[in-house]
Order: structure tokens, then C-alpha cells, then sequence
């Protein structure tokens, strides 16, 4: 299982040092030795080659998820099968022997399982696989899951009208994709990838093939590489072992070995001597983007002394990026961001690579500073305070990983075994990496990371690419050249490591009291009163062993500030931390919580403002800390301000270069009536923010902390919590008050509106159709116009997608809201071919009045039956209990309204979907925004 660093973890000085009892014990006296396997995953194979993993776990209860994995992709495909990988997913869903045509989709849609959200799959260069998570409560679900993972193996029917019809979708997926990143992708790969087959490849494929290869040749691509040599079966969930492999060889056993395969092999990215430059541009880039690969042989992971190296690599990686960081936090920064780090890449290659974000024209300037912090490290080496906070951070990784083993989610596993099978990563499991990282990070030294950095540098096997905007003077491959070789010659001022506090809270406060407690049984909730007048509601779950999280809300936020002041008050929950908290700057402050599970985050938004966080048990009281502080002590810092302003800048200065911007901006400015609090973000705007109002604003609205009212959910220990609270939160300055949000006057328009409009040069159109109007406040109302919703994304996916072959992913979502006014907007987005842009927004609203007229009793049953499967999935997570309790507090609504929505999903009706669709779909409030590019190609 791959661990990735985390800013705030457990610190290791707060008694979780190696060697502790309750640390995982791991003989590390050998480390040539083998890895071991996880003992709670079971692995097979069949006769016919197929590898199979198998292992029981109950998060989410009651529910499987299954995965398909083939050792193939983009890399297998002939010359002529160009996107052809990617084109036979798609067939996969199309019509197999069991499941003709959609019916595939229909069974499972029928069963509660959602098309695109739980059945799904996905192409990449060297695999293919197709998700399938289920409720396991169904015995014929389960047996036509399995029939269906079957035939995904060997019995795709590949008809010739259904390969013909599906052409126009995988056109349109290429449309949504084709955006400045993936171009600029393919005119780097040959340079990036010289003389391999992957400079040829990209996934979505040449859209010439697309639209003409003969059937014949995508049914070629999956009888030489869908086969059983070369097949995973992966099976994570609630059910017997036993029984799960006796119906995997039951079922998979069915499918005969390919007689002489074709060889199958890890494709080479070749060794080259010269040091490569690749400089291309793009008219709809927004930013300089600088990388530099540099092509290293993969390393294995076999033995404890392979693992040994892998965390030094992330040792090495995580530095690396606090060094990074650091730079953009200093005014004139020479990147906006950037980061160099070690990473395993494709075919036998990794890659040490070294990157860059700049304004547009500063490419150069960002190359040179970022490979400045690279050379800073090989000419002076990292310092002892950097590797024991980096230890702290990987350790406590761990231990948060070993502490949640019980409430991981299956599709965690899943992932961990697919990569086991595809790049042969280890799964030791998670106790021996808990304890192995225990015993070995005490005796990683400096001098060995040190060693390691300079090991990554080099001159041959190395590619630079710029991807410029267009409309500034290029750098030359030569002056990059030059730049790149002289830049190890540079004498570099070392880096000055600051030694912090690891105390973050030394103030002596009064503490106040708890001045009531109720208890809510029926919710499982207790809330408290404060003497300040803040609320507190706690909620105790099992869902997660080591997870507390946190939310505060009070009414307000920048809906208080005036017109003028509105942009600095909005931004100023992003600025204001920005300058630390009681006697800490940004970076002292991550270095004081570097190794806490601790995170903590104010927010303001135009009707309130509070916190979103999470902590482990352990580190409870430092998020408790960190709140108090963000209450009484926030820090000015006038240099980290002005390096934020300079780097929000930069980021905004060429974003009217994207169309899709363009956009977002007309879709939002339209539906809030060209409010000012619409008017698309600008550099002006940026460097027009008073830092001196935004700290008052700030501190006016988390003045009154008996405002507020705090929400603990998860594995919280209550009696624990009163004494934090009774310090942290009581003894804040408060009283109670009834403050509230201002009514800005936003005003949806309710009108038909048809706003048409030129912008980008690719040939695609974007749509935007919204209806908006005022709404009845009410769960059960909520819920009907949920379900119509959901009702709504099959018909599109149903009419639009697959009969017409118009778009790839309609977009359908509806949003409520209840102040300043109850309010709900239907929104439908899609990406089409010009040509047909009218055609399709007239299906579109076809589809719309027929939705009030038809009763959907179809697809009101495969709604109710998504929505019971995503309940029970989702009613068992803390987030969702989060989020429910703070919007029904927030909303003035009884808490033990969660409880009822059973009861809505049950008593939903096709009926019911119709009514709410009479009453909200008034094509008379229909906006219309289509944006078409500039030039229309024939």
C-alpha cells in the first residue's frame, strides 16, 4: 500500500516514538528478505491464468466491490487501432452475450446500481478496468454481477450498428477532453517519449481512426489482449471468502486461454545521452508550465531493504515540497508553484522531476528558481530539523492508516490490489508498514537523503518541456540549454532551517463552563451550552476509528460588508491565515503542527462564516488550540500578503486565454442578474484587496464566538471533550446574540433568456440550460426534486447520449436553496459538435416538457432503488452526518429530520417525479447560454 505524506499528522515527541507497546512489532535484522503478503488478502490463480484477490471487509456495510483489471491498454494497440483500447470499454457496455445491446446497464440500473457514479471503467496506456460496486442484500444482483464481469472477459458481442452508434460518443469525449493540457501533452511526447510507442499514444486515440476503422479491427484488439493470461479479478466487501471464490471459478473458469497470444511486454522508453527541449504553445494556456524529467530505470519492491529505500524516497519528496512551498510564500517569487520530486512514471521508467508554474512569459525566471532549490539541496544538503519533522509526518501516516485498518473502504483495497497486480507494487499490509516504518525511519540519516538527491540529477536521459501562452517572446532551446547546464554551477546561499516551538499554545486563558447539556436519543446527539453562549453538538460514532471531524457556523459572513468592501471581505477567510497564528508565521506554524492529525480552516461564505476541520483522538485538544487562536490571535505579516497577492495574480493574469472561463463567468453572472457579487475574479480585483480591512472584517465576524455553534462528529469520547471545550471554546469572548446575514439582493432571472456567443478556436460548443424559481422549504420537497434530478440524468443519458449520440457526460444537477429566499435552479450542460448544437438543445427541451407529461414509473424505480443504496452507504459516514446536522441547524430545521428520509424514498411515487416536474420545469424561466468557437471547421 502506497502512503502518501501528509502537512499534519501525529508527532511522534507525543509518546508514538518506534518501539512503543502498541507499535506493530517487525524483525528488520534482515533486510534482504522478502516482503511478506498482507495475511487478510487471499490470492489464486486459475488453470487458465486469471489472478483473483479476495478479501473480506465490512466498510460500507452490507456491499461488495468488484473490478476487472486487464493488463492492457493504449500501449497494446496496432497502428490502426489508435483509440481502439479505449473505444472496446465502451463496447463493453454496448451488448455482451448475456446483457444485449443496454440492457446490461438496465439490469443493474434496476438493482440500485448507477450508471457513471458506481458502474463504471476507465483506459490508460497499460490497463483497462471496469468497476462494479453492488449492495450485496440481493442474491440475483450478486449472480447477474458476476454473469456480467464474465462477459466483460470473453463475450463482448462488438455488433456492427452498435460500434457505429458508439462512434459519436467516444467524437464527443475527445471534444470535452481537447483543452490546452492534452494538446500540449501530445506535442511533448515525442521528445518526452523518443523512440518509444508511447510518444504515439494518448488513450482517446486519432479521431481519423475513430470515425472509419472497420469492425473487424477493435474486435482484433480485444481478441488478442481481453485474455485470461493477462485478466484480475478483484473482490473486496461484506460477504464469505469461500463463497466468493467458489463463484469466481465458477464463473471465470469459463473463459478459455488464448492459443499462441500474442507476446505480451513492458515497452521501453529508450536512454538517450542529450538532454532534450521541447517548447510548444497554446492559445487557451493560462499559465508557463516547466518540467524537467529525468529518466531513471524503475525500482523494485521485493525486499525489506527495497522498502527501506522507498521511504527515503518520500522522506526525499516531502521535503523537497516544504521547500517549495516555502519559496512561494516570499514576495517576487520566481514560480507561482512548483515541486521536484521522484515518482514512478511509465513503461520501465521513473522520473525525478522538477517543475514550475509561471505568469505567462516568466517560463525562464521559474526554470532557473526552480532548479535553484534543487542545487540549493545538492550543494548544502537538508538539515537535521527537516528529516525528523519529515519522520514524524511518514510515521504518523502510518500509524493513522493502522488505526483506521478497520474502517478503510473497499475501493481502497481494490486500488491497493490492482496495482499489485499491474506494476507488482508490495501489500505487505498495513501492521508489518506500521511497524516496519517504526523501527526503520529512527535510522535513516541526513547523509543518506543527501546521498540519494544527488543521485537523481542528470544531463543525459533528460527532457525539458515549456508549454508557453502564446503572445510572449520564446525562450530558445539553446538560451533553455545553456540555463539548464549552467545552473549546477551557481554558488547558492544555503537554506536557513528555523528550529520552532513545538508547544502551540502557551496563553493562559479563563476557562468558562458548560451551562447546560441535552440529550437528543433518537438522533444520538448531545448538545451543549456554553457560558459564552456558544452551542456545541456532539455526535459519537463507530464509522471510524481514529476520525474526528469538525464544522462551526454563525450567520453573517460577507453579506455584512459593503459593496465596495465585498471582494476583501469574501477573500479574506484565504488572506488572513495566511499570516500564521499567535507567535508562529505560515511556515513556522506547519513546522510547530508538522506530525499532528490536526487540521483547522476558517471559511466565509456570503451568508456565513466558521471552520471546517478534523483531528485525530489524540490530537483533538490541538484543534481545539488552533481554534482559539483563530479566534484571538491571528498574525498580520505584510511580506507573506504580498506574496500571496503576487501569486493569485499571476494565476488570474491570462485566465481570459481559456474559454471555458469565459463561460463559467457568462453561466454565473447571468443566473445572479449581474450582481456584483458575480463579477468574474481580476488581477485588479486581486490587488485591489485592503489587507487591513480583511483583518477587521475577519475580526468582526469571529468576534462574538456565542454566535456560533460547534459540531464534533465521530469516534469522540464526550467526557473527554467537556474539560477542551470548558478551555478552549467557553473561555472565547462571546454573549449570546442573534447576528444574521444581510439579503444582497441577488435575483436569479425568471424569463427565458438565449445568450449566444464566439469564444475558442477547438470545435466544440458548450451548453448551459438552466430554470430557476421559488420554492416550497420542505424535506419532502427536496427529496422530489432530487429524484426528479436523478430521473432526469437517466432520460439524458438515455436520449441524448445514447440514441443521438450527441455528448459524452451531460452534466444534470439541481440546487436549493433557503436563504435569503427558498430558491431552486435546474442546471444541464453538455458538450456537443457545433453542427448539431441546435438539434441537441432542441432534444433537450423535447425531453424537458416530456418529462411533465410521462409518468417515469421505470425510471422512478431505478431511482428509488440507487437512492436506498446510496442511503445505506452514505448514513454511515461521519461526513454525512457533518454536513446533516450543520445545514439543519443552520436552516432552523429539527434534527431528527434525517431519520424520515426512508420514508420519502419509499413513499416516492412516478407520480410524484411527474408533479415535480409540472411544477418546476417552467419553460418559461429557460436560460440558454451557448458558446460556440470562433471558427467553425467543415
Amino acid at each position: 500500500m502506497k502512503h502518501f505524506v501528509r502537512l499534519a499528522v501525529i508527532l511522534l515527541l507525543f509518546g508514538f516514538a518506534a518501539g512503543q507497546a502498541d507499535t506493530p512489532k517487525v524483525d528488520i535484522s534482515n533486510m534482504s528478505k522478502k516482503l511478506p503478503l498482507d495475511p487478510d488478502v487471499k490470492i489464486g490463480k486459475l488453470d487458465n491464468g486469471i489472478t483473483y484477490y479476495i478479501r473480506k471487509n465490512h466498510k460500507p456495510e452490507d456491499n461488495a466491490h468488484f473490478r476487472i483489471v486487464i493488463s492492457a491498454g493504449a500501449i497494446n494497440e496496432d497502428d490502426d487501432q489508435n483509440g481502439l483500447a479505449h473505444f472496446t470499454e465502451h463496447m463493453c457496455f454496448n451488448g455482451t452475450k448475456n446483457f444485449p445491446k443496454n440492457e446490461l446497464i438496465e439490469v443493474l440500473q434496476k438493482s440500485g446500481v448507477r450508471f457513471g457514479a458506481d458502474l463504471n471503467a476507465s483506459t490508460g496506456y497499460d490497463q483497462t478496468m471496469y468497476e462494479l460496486p453492488i449492495p450485496m442484500n440481493n442474491p440475483e444482483l450478486l449472480d447477474n454481477a458476476f454473469q456480467i464481469l464474465e462477459d466483460w472477459g470473453h463475450n463482448v458481442l462488438f455488433e456492427g450498428d452498435d460500434i457505429d452508434d458508439e462512434r459519436g460518443v467516444i467524437i464527443n469525449e475527445w471534444r470535452q477532453r481537447n483543452n490546452a493540457g492534452m494538446r500540449l501533452n501530445d506535442k511533448h511526447a515525442p521528445k518526452l517519449f523518443k523512440g518509444s510507442k508511447y510518444a504515439k499514444r494518448n488513450v482517446i486515440g486519432d479521431t481519423s481512426i475513430i470515425l472509419n476503422f472497420d469492425h473487424e479491427v477493435i474486435r482484433r484488439f480485444y481478441k488478442d489482449w481481453y485474455r485470461s493470461d493477462l485478466m484480475a479479478v478483484v473482490a473486496v466487501g461484506d460477504f464469505d471468502v469461500a463463497d466468493m471464490e467458489k463463484r469466481i471459478k465458477k464463473y471465470f473458469s469459463r473463459i478459455k486461454p488464448v492459443k499462441n497470444p500474442r507476446p505480451d511486454k513492458v515497452y521501453e522508453v529508450p536512454g538517450h545521452k542529450e538532454t532534450l527541449v521541447s517548447i510548444a504553445s497554446d492559445p487557451e494556456l493560462t499559465n508557463d508550465r516547466i518540467s524537467v524529467y529525468i529518466k531513471h530505470d524503475k525500482k523494485e519492491s521485493k525486499t525489506f531493504n527495497d522498502y527501506r529505500e522507498g521511504l527515503k524516497r518520500q522522506i526525499f519528496n516531502s521535503m523537497m515540497g516544504t521547500r517549495f512551498t516555502e519559496v512561494t510564500q516570499k514576495p517576487d517569487a520566481p514560480f507561482l508553484g512548483g515541486g521536484a520530486f521522484y515518482t514512478d512514471y511509465l513503461g520501465d521508467k521513473s522520473m525525478f522531476m522538477i517543475t514550475a508554474t509561471t505568469e505567462g512569459g516568466k517560463s525562464m525566471k521559474g526554470l532557473e528558481g526552480a532548479l535553484d532549490e534543487v542545487h540549493r539541496v545538492f550543494q548544502h544538503g537538508f538539515a537535521e530539523s527537516e528529516l525528523k519533522a519529515v519522520k514524524n509526518e511518514i510515521l504518523s501516516n502510518y500509524e493513522s492508516y493502522y488505526n483506521e485498518r478497520n474502517a478503510t473502504q473497499n475501493r481502497a483495497y481494490v486500488g491497493e490490489y490492482t496495482r499489485n497486480f499491474i506494476d507488482h507494487e508490495a501489500m505487505p499490509g498495513i501492521e508489518w508498514e506500521y511497524g516496519f516504518a517504526a523501527e526503520v525511519l529512527p535510522t535513516i540519516t541526513v547523509e543518506e537523503i543527501n546521498k540519494l538527491a544527488k543521485s537523481y540529477y542528470r544531463n543525459d536521459n533528460t527532457v525539458i518541456t515549456l508549454s508557453l501562452v502564446e503572445g510572449n517572446k520564446f525562450p530558445t532551446e539553446s538560451e533553455v540549454l545553456n540555463l539548464y547546464k549552467n545552473s549546477e554551477k551557481k554558488k547558492l546561499t544555503p537554506y536557513e532551517a528555523r528550529e520552532v516551538s513545538d508547544q502551540l499554545f502557551t496563553r493562559k486563558v479563563k476557562p468558562g463552563s458548560i451551562v447546560n447539556t441535552t440529550q437528543n436519543e433518537k438522533v444520538g446527539i448531545t448538545e451543549l451550552t456554553l457560558s459564552n453562549g456558544a452551542k456545541v453538538v456532539v455526535k459519537p460514532t463507530n464509522y471510524s476509528d481514529d476520525e474526528i471531524l469538525f464544522a462551526a457556523t454563525s450567520r453573517g459572513g460577507a453579506s455584512l460588508s459593503s459593496k465596495e468592501d465585498y471582494f476583501t471581505a469574501s477573500a479574506a477567510a484565504q488572506f488572513v491565515p495566511m499570516g500564521g497564528l499567535g507567535e508562529f508565521s505560515l511556515m513556522d506554524l506547519q513546522k510547530v503542527l508538522a506530525g499532528k492529525n490536526a487540521q483547522v480552516a476558517p471559511t466565509i461564505s456570503d451568508l456565513s462564516e466558521g471552520f471546517r476541520g478534523q483531528s485525530s483522538q489524540k490530537d483533538l485538544e490541538t484543534l481545539l488550540q488552533e481554534v482559539n487562536l483563530y479566534f484571538t490571535a491571528t498574525r498580520k505579516d505584510d511580506q507573506i500578503f504580498q506574496a500571496m497577492q503576487q501569486r493569485f495574480a499571476g494565476m488570474l493574469a491570462q485566465r481570459s486565454n481559456n474559454p471555458q472561463s469565459a463561460f463559467q463567468d457568462t453561466m454565473k453572472l447571468t443566473m445572479a442578474g449581474y450582481h456584483y457579487t458575480a463579477t468574474p475574479p481580476t488581477v485588479d480585483m486581486i490587488n485591489s484587496v485592503d489587507y487591513d480591512k480583511a483583518i477587521q472584517f475577519y475580526k468582526e465576524r469571529f468576534a462574538n464566538a456565542g454566535d456560533f455553534t460547534f459540531y464534533f462528529v465521530g469516534n469522540v469520547d464526550i467526557a473527554k471533550l467537556k474539560p477542551l471545550l470548558v478551555k478552549y471554546i467557553a473561555s472565547l469572548p462571546g454573549k449570546v446574540a442573534n447576528e444574521n446575514w444581510r439579503d444582497m439582493g441577488i435575483k436569479a432571472p425568471r424569463e427565458r433568456i438565449t445568450k449566444r456567443f464566439k469564444n475558442g478556436k477547438e470545435d466544440r460548443t458548450m451548453v448551459y440550460m438552466a430554470i430557476n424559481g421559488k420554492f416550497d422549504w420542505n424535506q419532502e420537497s427536496r427529496h422530489r426534486i432530487r429524484s426528479m434530478q436523478d430521473v432526469m440524468d437517466i432520460k439524458f443519458t438515455q436520449e441524448i447520449r445514447e440514441k443521438l449520440g450527441g455528448v459524452y457526460s451531460p452534466g444534470i444537477w439541481v440546487t436549493t436553496e433557503k436563504y435569503p429566499e427558498p430558491e431552486y435552479q435546474i442546471n444541464i450542460t453538455f458538450v456537443c459538435e457545433p453542427s448539431r448544437t441546435d438539434e441537441l438543445v432542441a432534444a433537450s427541451e423535447v425531453l424537458l416538457k416530456n418529462l411533465k407529461k410521462e409518468l417515469e414509473v421505470e425510471s422512478t424505480d431505478k431511482v428509488k432503488k440507487a437512492q436506498v443504496t446510496e442511503r445505506t452507504r452514505s448514513i454511515e459516514t461521519n461526513r454525512y452526518w457533518l454536513s446533516s446536522l450543520s445545514n439543519a441547524y443552520l436552516n432552523d430545521e429539527p434534527v431528527d429530520g434525517v431519520l424520515t428520509y426512508e420514508k420519502y424514498i419509499k413513499n416516492l411515487t412516478a407520480e410524484d417525479v411527474r408533479d415535480a416536474a409540472k411544477k418546476y420545469i417552467n419553460m418559461d424561466h429557460l436560460v440558454k447560454i451557448i458558446m460556440e468557437p470562433t471558427t467553425v471547421k467543415n
